[in-house]
């Protein structure tokens, strides 16, 4: 996906580029960096004007002009990286279609590693392909000629709670000191049916928290309460409004500028898209969705790990590459491209601080505690979120998500793991810990680390989340609840929610599907570019 493939020119394009120098015979770049820098790469062509006689030997040259090579491009990725992180995310992505994972230099915003599974072999493309060949590629359920990095766009899931968490400090809706008490739900009245109860549970009753606790045990309830405020306790949310500003500021909602083709945009819905697409009001249960990175709002993989970085760096929103200098022909370099930085965060560099010191919490306490590397101090922050039908079973698909970055006290590089089929506590987070061990010490992840090394599980077993020491235990399976669909409509007082049993992997929540009707089709979680 990174390279590309050239291919012979179509009819349409030799018609388009034919004044430009190419030849119905040529060969140009059709996607990735092949295509991104084509006229870097391909250079001209010389030409040479002669006389002949009427046996066409030649007599004398008129005029020539000698060809110009092309410009070499030498990327930032790192081959070794690659591999590797290749590596670790076919182990923790092998019961899913799909999955994405990156390594970012902050500072720079170059692509040190860029991975997109499955993939195909981009030799086919370079000579004429069978039909079977082609077919069974576009056939294949887990689409390898998609880019999942950067063309597939799907909830964010509790990575999302970052962006909220920052515009909450900055717009002084909360505070380090906030303190929330979770007792694994919130109830809202209706406005006008005081009879009729909306139900949000949280993925487990965690009790009181502050802004860090907050975010390291990624406590729904909490961003509940930031998103959407609680009217009848007279706390004010940020609002969707709000929520989707700051969403827009960290680059979502806009293609992330990438040097190859075919990224897409996401999605940052407010109150006037879902009148326009939906042809229905916002409403409170919206923005709850919202603030836990369910309901409408949709990202890329790229676009999660420059959040990472944005927070990591200082408040850089830079704009990913993986072209980093020009070369001539000889390999003599040319010049370096510079880094690009496409807007600073609207947040104080003291609330940067704050959620980074979260994020740290996260993983030394709290959810995220799988992502832990023997080498370095990693901060982030996962995610789960459920996607698709319903099982007979009550339960949901979850895409898995870890963002973070390394060391803690002075970044250099953000993580960003994406697993279309898994969760973030069992398989994007100790991914990523393996991915941040290699970087930093080259350890391969084939002996256990000095911790305790986590490995994939299904125990449903919930592990001790107190404030002693992690050991890295595996985080079971997120409970089972309904994701992506929009705020409930309830026309009955709804029975009881069950007190959720206690689990470190927080799962995205809505009230059970008795409670309100199925989510239209366009609410739902998106796995497609719309």
């Amino acid at each position: 996906h990174v390279m590309g493939y050239i291919g012979p020119i179509s009819a349409e394009e030799y018609e388009e580029m034919a004044d430009e120098g190419y030849g119905y015979q040529d060969y140009i770049g059709k996607s990735g960096v092949e295509a991104a820098y084509e006229d870097v790469l391909r250079g001209k062509s010389g030409k040479k004007l002669i006389e002949v006689d009427a046996a066409r030997r030649e007599l004398r040259t008129i005029s020539e002009r000698p060809p110009i090579d092309g410009t070499n491009v030498v990327l930032s990725i790192d081959l070794a990286l690659q591999q590797q992180v290749a590596d670790i995310l076919k182990q923790y992505g092998a019961g899913s279609l799909n999955a994405a994972a990156a390594v970012m230099d902050v500072r720079t915003g170059e692509l040190l590693a860029d991975v997109s599974l499955p993939t195909y072999d981009n030799n086919i493309f370079s000579r004429a392909i069978s039909e079977e060949q082609l077919n069974a590629l576009l056939n294949d359920p887990g689409k390898p000629l998609v880019d999942h990095l950067i063309a597939e766009q799907y909830p964010p899931g509790s990575t999302f709670k970052t962006i909220v968490g920052l515009g909450a400090l900055e717009e002084g809706v909360a505070s380090p000191a906030t303190t929330i008490t979770s007792r694994g739900y919130i109830t809202v009245e209706n406005e006008f049916e005081q009879d009729v109860v909306y139900i949000y549970p949280d993925w487990a009753p965690l009790g009181a928290l502050d802004f860090y606790g907050g975010v390291a045990m990624s406590s729904d309830v909490y961003f509940y309460y930031l998103a959407g405020g609680k009217p009848d306790e007279g706390f004010r949310g940020l609002g969707e409004d709000k929520v989707a500003e700051y969403a827009r500021a960290f680059g979502l909602g806009s293609p992330t500028g990438i040097d190859i083709p075919g990224e897409a945009p996401g999605l940052v819905p407010d109150a006037e898209w879902k009148r326009e697409t939906i042809g229905e009001p916002w409403v409170l249960g919206d923005t709850y969705n919202y603030g836990i990175g369910q309901g409408y709002v949709a990202t890329t993989p790229l676009q999660m790990l420059d959040v990472a970085a944005a927070i990591a760096n200082g408040g850089n929103l830079v704009t990913p590459r993986l072209v980093k200098q020009y070369q001539d022909s000889m390999g003599n370099p040319l010049n370096a491209v510079e880094t690009e930085i496409r807007s600073e965060l609207p947040v104080s560099a003291a609330n940067l601080e704050i959620m980074r010191a979260a994020m740290r919490q996260s993983v030394t306490t709290g959810v995220a505690r799988n992502a832990a590397a023997a080498s370095v101090e990693v901060a982030g922050k996962t995610g789960t979120a459920e996607f698709g039908e319903r099982h007979d079973d009550g339960k949901y698909d979850t895409h898995g998500w870890f963002i973070g970055f390394a060391p803690y006290d002075d970044p250099e590089i953000a993580v960003m793991v994406f697993v279309e089929n898994g969760t973030g506590g069992n398989d994007a987070s100790p991914a990523a810990a393996k991915i941040f061990d290699y970087y930093f010490s080259g350890a391969d992840g084939s002996e256990p680390a000095p911790t305790g090394e986590p490995q994939p599980t299904d125990d449903s077993e919930p592990q001790d989340t107190g404030d002693a020491e992690p050991t890295l235990a595996p985080i079971p399976t997120p409970l089972p609840n309904i994701t992506s669909a929009p705020a409930p409509i309830i026309v009955d007082t709804p029975t009881p929610t069950p007190e959720p049993t206690a689990a470190p992997e927080p799962t995205a929540t809505l009230p059970p599907e008795t409670l309100a009707p199925a989510a239209p089709a366009a609410a739902r979680a998106r796995r497609e570019p719309p």
